[in-house]
């Protein structure tokens, strides 16, 4: 075989190589755009065409509609969510159906004497979250950047506790799973531990939905670290994973950043 042909053939194969890679490359494209658009479809299923802002169909096939309340009195939609936000679900209303009841309050007073009349101590999480912000600015501690010590940790601990009193194992909700996907089949799933100032490694603003294992308790969600800028409370959902595709809830989705659980 000449010289020339040889080289010739060279070219040739590696000019096959780069088709074949780039085949790959395409393929492998086209599979991701597929699965995305799969996801979506899901997503458009689990939310109901007929009142998207007020009805969604949960992960068990039953649906639930929406009430939205400012200071107890019901309006049409919360636009703009409060610092002082409660999503909450209650019984049944039939067989097939449920309310997901969602309050918004324009005070603190109003916030808690609510959650006092339902049996939920709202004050708690409020109390903690403060006594924690405290702690930083003190100290001069910058939540943005400040990595959780054992002097912090011991702080947060004995705060949490004195706060709980002994209502921890009662009625705290003792175990909350988050989620990186909205519905089950997909994703990855951690457990988040009663308090979570920072969250896991790579699970910073990526939880999607999440479920409360107890039968009681209340869990807050945070846009900051160091239970920061609180998004909501929630409570009462009877194990039901709780999605942040449905309708109302995308004001939280991929924002988590810390958490409590009370």
């Amino acid at each position: 075989m000449s010289y020339n042909t040889s080289k010739n053939l060279l070219t040739k194969f590696i000019i096959l190589s780069k088709m074949k890679n780039l085949f790959y490359l395409v393929l492998l494209a086209f599979m991701i755009v597929s699965c995305k658009n799969e996801e979506v479809q899901e997503i458009k299923k689990n939310v109901s065409n007929n009142n998207e802002r007020t009805m969604v169909t949960l992960e068990d096939g039953t649906t639930a509609t929406y009430k939205f309340y400012i200071d107890e009195s019901e309006v049409d939609e919360i636009l703009n969510p409060t610092n002082y936000l409660i999503a909450m679900s209650s019984k049944q209303t039939s067989r097939d159906s449920g309310l997901i009841n969602v309050y918004a309050f324009s005070t603190r007073e109003h916030y808690v004497n609510f959650g006092n009349r339902v049996n939920k101590k709202l004050v708690l999480s409020l109390l903690f979250e403060e006594r924690i912000q405290e702690y930083l600015t003190s100290r001069n501690l910058d939540p943005e950047t400040f990595e959780p010590d054992q002097a912090y940790l011991d702080f947060e601990n004995q705060t949490y506790e004195d706060l709980a009193s002994g209502r921890v194992t009662k009625n705290a909700a003792s175990l909350v799973v988050l989620y990186d996907s909205y519905f089950s089949g997909g994703g990855s799933s951690v457990i988040m531990p009663r308090t979570l100032p920072v969250m896991y490694p790579g699970w910073n603003n990526r939880v999607k939905s999440y479920t409360i294992y107890a039968v009681s308790g209340t869990m807050s969600m945070y846009d900051k670290r160091f239970y920061g800028k609180h998004l909501f409370t929630t409570f009462d959902w009877g194990m039901q994973r709780v999605s942040s595709v449905w309708a109302w809830n995308s004001f939280w989705d991929s924002k988590m950043t810390s958490g409590v659980t009370f």
